[in-house]
């Protein structure tokens, strides 16, 4: 019996040294930073950044007048810039997405398609989609657009060809929307099997859902904490290791997290250098595990080597 409840001690304090283990600190290296496009001086503002692999491109939606800018995802080095010819009216500029060579934007919940000279026209595929708002849009990794409406707390995906082939929303029946777990969206990510993630405030938590669209288990903050991490994340990240990435202001640090929800592995604000990032208010991981961070203080996107 001491031999057996030796064992059994020995156990727990080998499963509570795991849960509590301390995730592992990166020293990311820094590959490159965009602060400019040429001829067009310092950005004045970035409203979003998409990685088109299909293309091997990163583009930014910057300037006044708006526009997107094209650069080498792996070097940096510029390509091709899209000037907007027209403003359509509705608000701001959301998130925008080069897709399957397709020049995306979205504005006051509709999405616009961009000509090479830069023409706006309203994009079919969004509008088919009645009373969506699309205020985030996002290429995967098979150049599917998805697309996501923060209030109403919907998702949906297009394949190549624009047909939507998966949507995520709360069902219209009172009872069961009420034990739906998606309540807002404030941003997606999607991984390598074709998973999305959904970073829910109202949920208070990060919450998956398989190819399907079913929901899986969320990912929440520490019982242990009162900090309201990760639900204060500005942004949401996945990597090709399965690895959540979110930005922990608490914390004041980049960090990822398993599928279980321990945190996994930490990128500091601070470097030995100086700031790695002040306020990054997205995220993006490509198929090379490179992370694209769109810092808003520094007007700057900043790639970092995750390997």
């Amino acid at each position: 019996m001491r031999a057996a409840a030796a064992v059994a001690a020995l156990a727990s304090v080998f499963v509570c040294s795991a849960a509590f283990a301390e995730p592992e600190e990166l020293e990311p290296r820094l590959l490159f930073e965009i602060r400019d496009y040429p001829d067009t001086g310092f950005f004045q503002w970035i409203s979003s950044i998409s990685i088109d692999e299909t293309g091997d491109t990163l583009a930014i939606v910057a300037g006044e007048p708006a526009g997107m800018f094209f650069y080498r995802r792996g070097s940096g080095s510029p390509v091709k810039q899209v000037l907007f010819k027209s403003g359509p009216e509705g608000g701001d500029w959301g998130r925008a997405a080069a897709c399957g060579g397709k020049i995306l934007a979205s504005r006051g919940g509709k999405v616009f398609a961009a000509s090479e000279s830069g023409e706006l026209t309203e994009y079919g595929a969004a509008a088919a989609e009645e009373g969506f708002k699309a205020d985030i849009l996002l290429c995967d990794r098979r150049g599917r657009l998805l697309m996501a409406d923060r209030k109403a707390a919907r998702i949906a995906r297009f394949d190549a060809e624009g047909a939507a082939e998966l949507r995520i929303a709360p069902p219209k029946d009172a009872k069961q929307a009420a034990r739906f777990p998606l309540k807002s969206v404030a941003d997606i990510a999607t991984d390598y099997f074709g998973r999305v993630y959904a970073l829910d405030p109202k949920s208070r938590a990060a919450i998956p859902f398989d190819e399907s669209g079913r929901p899986m288990t969320p990912i929440s903050g520490s019982a242990f904490s009162d900090a309201p991490f990760p639900w204060d994340s500005p942004a949401i990240a996945a990597d090709t290791r399965g690895r959540v990435w979110l930005m922990n202001e608490y914390e004041d640090a980049l960090e990822a997290r398993d599928a279980f929800g321990t945190p996994v592995a930490r990128v500091a604000r601070q470097s030995s250098d100086g700031p790695r990032f002040i306020s990054p208010v997205q995220l993006i991981v490509d198929s090379e595990d490179r992370l694209y961070a769109l810092d808003a203080a520094s007007v700057s996107v900043k790639v970092f080597d995750l390997r």
